[in-house]
Formats: C-alpha cells, sequence, structure tokens
C-alpha cells in the first residue's frame, strides 16, 4: 500500500522534474551550439519522450498500481478481492494527488537549477 500510494507517485513527479531539467539543458546545449567536437561527445537529438506524455503515462501507470493494490489489501484483510473495492477510490484520488503536489513542489524547489 506504502509503495502505490506514497512511493510511486513521489518517485514519478521527481522523475518528471528530471525530464523537465535534462530537456531544458539539452535545449541550451542545441542553442549555444555545445556538445564539443571529441570523441565522447553527446549526438543528442530530438526528445526521447515528452512532458507530456510522461505525465500521461504516470497517471495512467498509478491508476492501474493503486487500483491492483487496494484489490490486495481487500485480499489480505477479508480473503477477498470485492473488499478492495471499497479502498480503490481513496487509493487511487491519494496517489494521484500526491503526485500532482509532489511534481508541483519539486518543480518549485528544483525550477532555479536550470534558468
Amino acid at each position: 500500500g506504502f509503495a502505490a500510494i506514497a512511493a510511486a507517485p513521489i518517485l514519478f513527479g521527481l522523475s518528471g522534474q528530471f525530464l523537465t531539467i535534462i530537456q531544458s539543458i539539452m535545449g541550451m546545449m542545441a542553442e549555444s551550439g555545445g556538445g564539443g567536437g571529441g570523441m565522447m561527445a553527446l549526438s543528442l537529438s530530438g526528445d526521447a519522450i515528452s512532458v507530456k506524455d510522461f505525465r500521461i503515462f504516470s497517471t495512467a501507470t498509478l491508476f492501474v498500481t493503486a487500483m491492483f493494490s487496494s484489490f490486495i489489501i481487500g485480499i489480505i484483510r477479508k480473503g477477498n478481492i470485492r473488499d478492495g473495492l471499497k479502498y480503490l477510490p481513496l487509493s487511487i484520488a491519494a496517489s494521484l494527488v500526491l503526485y500532482f503536489t509532489s511534481s508541483w513542489m519539486l518543480g518549485k524547489l528544483l525550477g532555479g537549477i536550470v534558468g
């Protein structure tokens, strides 16, 4: 339950912020023509994944993870998967609220890194 409702949303929020920071750095390198020309130069053209796509993936993954987590809790507590249905709305809501809150807070905290 803790992994689905607390740990995963915070880690997804942190990952989203790192993605934003890396894309900002790569954009600044492309503008300045940086990257060097030696053997170890990185040729990173284009975005591997957009922030929007990552948010869609994160919310879908958190939704499914919270759903299965509530079902597992129901099975453990009462031996019935249907008992987990009563935990489902709270589990999904808590997971998504924590994700968006942590993403916003980490954005404010880490936003000054790349400027």
